[in-house]
């Protein structure tokens, strides 16, 4: 059985530990390290909310479609709008930057 950090105990932890993290580098190592592992839970996690940024971006300009411009005139409605396409789009850099 895999030793899964003290604080991602149950399911959950189990099924991220399982995609993102080299088992066999953890046992031999037995420490949490990101930097050691190549950076790729970071860039989990940085792929994950950047879409999710980007469903909420493109929920958005669906709703706007669909119930009309009267949303596109609230300037919290379009500052969040703007907000999460701008972290996706962040995201997006980040992630092609780093490949490098």
């Amino acid at each position: 059985m895999t030793r899964v950090p003290r604080s991602w105990g149950g399911f959950i932890g189990e099924v991220f530990f399982g995609l993102f993290v080299d088992r066999a580098f953890y046992h031999t190592v037995g420490v949490w390290d990101d930097a050691a592992l190549g950076g790729r839970t970071m860039r989990a996690y940085i792929g994950t909310t950047g879409a999710v940024f980007g469903l909420l971006a493109i929920v958005h300009v669906w709703r706007v479609a669909e119930e009309g411009m009267h949303l596109a005139r609230d300037p919290l409605f379009l500052l969040i709008t703007v907000v999460a396409a701008t972290l996706c789009a962040w995201s997006v850099h980040l992630l092609r930057s780093s490949r490098a």
